[in-house]
């Protein structure tokens, strides 16, 4: 994770989005848009087995950055760090006076922005319920009803997205990168007419990914 300072705005004008995917494999990772005008978040993948955090220097950040962009930004580097693609639930939502909410009850993977989402809408639950009971309008059995409702939820989100980011390793699958990570493999992919079907299906299979109202918003 890279956090950098840079105005992005010339080079996103044309397709606006709070992330931008980018599959070159020599530059691959997703920006991340938290004002475009000044603040932006490259996830760059690093294999953990021969490099880590401490190996990424400001400036080495800085060119990973620029060849993602495509573009010089003239970059502020304002923090890095790394994370791990991981995906948990606990065992229970918690009882008695003790109840977990948000990232103390579940972990998901970043692919379908269902994490703070689903903190969001776990705080909702239990906070009415509290309330009700504080005021004397319920019962304390009332707050047993809170991890019945939102465990079936975290675990259904957390499903949802491991499974979105299982299904965006068929990207570079499909356009030739997964095997020989190079910008030549990546245009010859492009480049060869029989590889448009399964590049288009593999596009067709992120859509549960970034079209799925039923479960962002229901």
């Amino acid at each position: 994770m890279v956090h950098f300072g840079a105005n992005l705005r010339a080079l996103t004008a044309d397709r606006p989005g709070v992330l931008h995917f980018v599959l070159d494999p020599e530059a691959a990772g997703a920006f991340i848009a938290h004002d475009v005008e000044s603040d932006w978040v490259l996830m760059h993948a690093i294999n953990p087995s021969v490099e880590s955090v401490d190996d990424y220097t400001d400036d080495r950040c800085l060119d990973i950055v620029d060849n993602a962009a495509g573009a010089e930004l003239d970059a502020e580097i304002l923090g890095k760090g790394a994370w791990w693609m991981s995906s948990q639930t606990a065992d229970s939502m918690g009882g008695g006076r003790m109840f977990l909410a948000g990232d103390a009850a579940h972990r998901f993977p970043p692919t379908g922005g269902l994490g703070l989402n689903s903190g969001v809408q776990d705080i909702h639950g239990l906070t009415w319920r509290i309330a009700a009971v504080s005021a004397g309008r319920a019962s304390a059995e009332l707050l047993d009803s809170y991890g019945t409702e939102r465990l079936p939820v975290a675990q259904n989100n957390a499903h949802q997205s491991l499974t979105n980011a299982i299904k965006m390793v068929h990207l570079p699958a499909a356009l030739g990168t997964d095997v020989e990570p190079t910008s030549e493999r990546l245009h010859a992919s492009l480049a060869d007419p029989s590889k448009a079907a399964e590049i288009a299906a593999a596009v067709e299979m992120q859509r549960e990914h970034f079209d799925l109202f039923g479960l962002q918003l229901g």
